[in-house]
């Protein structure tokens, strides 16, 4: 299969989890809880300029989180999807041969490789693992990639512009 035909239908796949996920109460539930206001002191949650919104409109965020809980809108949320992906230079998938607990933490020791050395050289990355996360389109995925394994982690890797990070919790936080 061609390198395009491929990023075409992990493409369709990543677009058609999103509509499942959002069309799941529970899911879109659970991510409205985690939206912030960008003034919010707390180190976790999303804050509104994450989704694309301008901090000026910060106060909107109860409203925002609101209409997520209430609305599926997996349709725009898959075509915002859709969108990054024609324009981005690479999707990365890692996999594992099986899918063990140590089959994780070694998927998460690679990814911490891919991270640093991108950041190293310049490269952003975000997570795209809504298929990975339904277990019928990661079967799919795998068949796709004619992976004999469990693909893990699908990542969007390219040179983009800087955007404001998100808020992350102090070491004195996480670290007992």
């Amino acid at each position: 299969m061609q390198k395009e035909t491929i990023r075409h239908a992990i493409t369709n796949l990543i677009a058609e989890s999103d509509r499942i996920q959002m069309a799941d109460q529970n899911f879109r539930t659970e991510l409205s809880t985690w939206m912030r206001p960008s003034s919010s002191k707390s180190h976790d949650g999303i804050p509104i300029y994450a989704h694309g919104m301008d901090e000026h409109f910060d106060f909107t965020t109860p409203l925002f989180a609101l209409i997520m809980r209430n609305i599926n809108m997996g349709n725009s949320v898959a075509e915002h999807s859709r969108k990054l992906l024609e324009n981005f230079p690479a999707i990365v998938v890692l996999s594992t041969q099986t899918d063990t607990d140590v089959d994780w933490l070694a998927t998460g020791q690679a990814l911490e490789r891919v991270l640093l050395r991108g950041q190293a050289v310049g490269l952003s990355a975000s997570f795209l693992n809504q298929p990975i996360q339904i277990p019928e389109l990661r079967n799919q995925l795998s068949k796709l990639l004619d992976c004999k394994g469990y693909p893990q982690i699908i990542l969007r890797l390219g040179f983009g512009v800087e955007t404001k990070p998100t808020p992350r919790r102090s070491v004195d936080e996480v670290v007992y």
